[in-house]
C-alpha cells in the first residue's frame, strides 16, 4: 500500500518565484503538506504574503519512501535525514 509520500511546492512570496520546498511523510492531507511548505518559508519572511504550488507528489510504500530518503525516517526511529 502506498501510503508515503514525497510532494514538492514551488513557493512563491509577494508575487515572485522563492524557491522549491519538498514535504514527505505518511498519510497525505494537501492542506496540511501545503501548510508545511509554506511555514517553513514564512520564517524568514515575516509579514510577506506566502504561498505553495504542488508541483509534484510521488506516492510509494514503505520500501520505496526508505529508499528515497535513504533510510528510515527519524520519526520512525531512523536516523535523521536532509529532506
Amino acid at each position: 500500500m502506498k501510503n508515503f509520500y514525497i510532494a514538492k511546492f514551488r513557493i512563491i512570496v509577494n508575487g515572485q518565484d522563492h524557491s522549491i520546498e519538498t514535504v514527505s511523510g505518511q498519510g497525505y492531507d494537501p492542506n496540511l503538506v501545503k501548510g508545511k511548505a509554506e511555514e517553513r518559508v514564512r520564517k524568514d519572511n515575516p509579514g510577506k504574503h506566502v504561498a505553495a504550488v504542488l508541483i509534484e507528489k510521488i506516492d510509494m510504500d514503505f520500501e520505496e519512501y526508505k529508499r528515497a530518503m535513504g533510510g528510515t525516517p527519524p520519526w520512525l526511529g531512523g536516523p535523521a535525514a536532509d529532506l
